[in-house]
């Protein structure tokens, strides 16, 4: 009889663990469930990063490891910018007009096609 008392709080205890695995499972899966939904149905912004009308990355090289070109609009301006992991640095800057629109643009080059 000693024998079937002493196997009855390991089967308890294993029962247990096996009951708490499942629990997290089921909390994982649901903040998973939660997370999927806010993407899909949530608002744009909320994974993204927001636009700013003032900075805008028009392109990005990547270079290799932590390392890349971008080319940035700022203001009125075009920024050619260097990128490492430990530094930033200034390439190239090129004024533009920022008011101008696409299709003006597009009428001037056809105009100097002609």
């Amino acid at each position: 009889m000693a024998n079937a008392t002493l196997g009855a709080p390991a089967l308890n205890l294993s029962l247990l663990g096996l009951k708490m695995a499942g629990a997290l499972l089921i909390v994982l899966a649901l903040m998973g469930g939660i997370y999927f939904l806010l993407k899909r149905f949530g608002p744009k912004t909320l994974f993204k990063p927001q636009n700013n009308e003032y900075v805008e990355i028009l392109c990005a090289y990547p270079l290799g490891p932590k390392k890349s070109l971008l080319v940035v609009r700022f203001l009125n301006k075009k920024l050619l910018i260097g990128v490492a992991e430990d530094k930033i640095s200034l390439l190239s800057e090129e004024k533009t007009d920022h008011a101008q629109k696409f299709d003006q643009l597009l009428s001037q080059e056809n105009l100097s096609d002609n």
